[in-house]
């Protein structure tokens, strides 16, 4: 997952991503994990909290705006 995701970034800077994951419950790991325009989804997860963290990542301003 990160790996593709910093290989699609470098094509495309300003692409978002959400990862998916049993097992980054960790706060602290997050933050180091996460760049700015990713987020991060733990499971079990409802389709409600889906929508609204998918919604979260394509509203937020770009980091160029």
């Amino acid at each position: 997952g990160r790996q593709l995701a910093e290989i699609a970034r470098q094509h495309r800077p300003d692409l978002r991503v959400l990862f998916m994951t049993g097992y980054a419950r960790n706060a602290q790991v997050r933050g180091d994990f996460l760049e700015s325009g990713m987020d991060m989804l733990t499971k079990p997860f409802s389709i409600d909290e889906l929508a609204q963290r998918v919604r979260g990542l394509i509203e937020a301003p770009s980091d160029g705006a």
